[in-house]
């Protein structure tokens, strides 16, 4: 993910992948978000340069922003087996399920920088204080140091380590509420039929892959 602190205009997503373009869109369309004009470009997965890694991650849509741009890549045969998924309300959902998701991205960022910027000032605090008392310490501040060094590791690991995992829950509750928006836009049966329909699909490529690999 790219990431802007304070200007949502410039949040970016896969931006490598974005660049990485042959060709016009098959298709365009610009709507209204949040009193900001979002356009939205659709070309077919072959149109990128990264379409096998894609393909062997059994991937075949790949949301990228820049600029205030979305693009999407997505498989010919993909789209037009679920179509339906890509009608600009549901568009709508998607993208604000994108813009979420950055802005709890960077907001995690920006504690991270802020708590460890705290550790690592508070490390050499201690470092500079060990070195003002080297007459009562001796040897022994080389072993303070280590051990506070040690301690400002673990912290930093600890704080990387809990803020993915909260990140994980909360895009996982942001998703969910994309889900519910569709099924409420699209209806109950209809929203489960098509998930169905695109399990058994990605289960049948996959399968189809390993075959021809084998």
């Amino acid at each position: 993910m790219g990431f802007n602190f304070w200007n949502e205009s410039k949040f970016q997503l896969l931006p490598l992948v974005f660049d990485s373009v042959k060709g016009e869109p098959f298709h365009e369309d610009e709507y209204k978000l949040d009193q900001q004009q979002v356009k939205i470009q659709f070309y077919y997965l072959k149109q990128n340069e990264y379409q096998d890694n894609f393909t062997k991650l059994n991937q075949y849509v790949v949301w990228t922003l820049k600029d205030n741009i979305y693009r999407v890549f997505i498989d010919k045969f993909y789209y037009e087996k679920f179509s339906i998924l890509y009608q600009p309300e549901i568009n709508i959902f998607f993208i604000k399920y994108i813009l979420n998701s950055l802005k709890t991205y960077n907001s995690m960022l920006l504690k991270r920088y802020f708590y460890m910027f705290c550790g690592f000032l508070f490390y050499v605090l201690n470092v500079i204080v060990f070195f003002k008392l080297n007459y009562f310490l001796g040897n022994f501040k080389l072993l303070l140091i280590f051990l506070f060094f040690l301690l400002f590791l673990i912290f930093s690991l600890y704080l990387i380590k809990n803020q993915n995992s909260v990140f994980v829950d909360k895009k996982k509750k942001l998703f969910q509420e994309f889900k519910n928006n569709m099924e409420s836009f699209l209806g109950k049966e209809v929203t489960e039929k098509i998930l169905l329909e695109h399990k058994e699909y990605l289960t049948f490529i996959s399968d189809k892959i390993k075959n021809e690999n084998e």
